[in-house]
């Protein structure tokens, strides 16, 4: 959980908060793109790419090849 931190506070900071809004506050997207007042399509994009970032990040970790 340690290295998933470190490698979540890597991300920029729009992507980051996506982030945490999607996985620690459980929220939707339309509610992330709210909060945020950015595009669904911004929300969806920055989890993506956050999920792409992180799965490189930590696949050393995971067993992942």
């Amino acid at each position: 959980m340690e290295k998933f931190r470190e490698a979540l506070w890597q991300l920029p900071e729009q992507m980051r908060r996506c982030v945490q809004l999607r996985i620690i506050n459980e929220l939707s997207y339309q509610e992330i793109a709210s909060e945020m007042g950015i595009s669904i399509n911004k929300v969806k994009a920055h989890l993506h790419h956050a999920h792409k970032i992180l799965r490189e990040k930590l696949k050393a970790y995971t067993g992942e090849e």
